[in-house]
């Protein structure tokens, strides 16, 4: 969960200027209580939001034989901060 949208934000769009107003046309950041969802449905519910809580989740997760879902949240700029991570990798091992 990237707060929705993210991926234009590395488009040409973003560099529009656009006001935040504007802005949340594009990134669409969900309106959805998932945990809410889950307790309506009965459906074990778990949030994790770094490396130790995932493994955590995860690992809770496989308690259940049915349905349970483990929700990641992540900062709206982790795609690019990733991405910026590889090409210094690359750049380094390449040059």
């Amino acid at each position: 969960d990237n707060q929705g949208g993210q991926i234009f934000s590395q488009l040409p769009v973003s560099q529009l200027g656009l006001s935040k107003e504007a802005w949340n046309f594009w990134t669409t950041p969900p309106a959805v209580d998932l945990e809410a969802a889950c307790r309506a449905y009965d459906i074990p519910y778990h949030v994790a939001a770094n490396g130790d809580e995932i493994q955590e989740a995860l690992l809770w997760a496989q308690k259940y034989s049915g349905c349970s879902m483990v929700h990641i949240r992540v900062s709206p700029d982790s795609m690019a901060h990733f991405q910026n991570q590889v090409q210094a990798c690359l750049e380094s091992a390449f040059s």
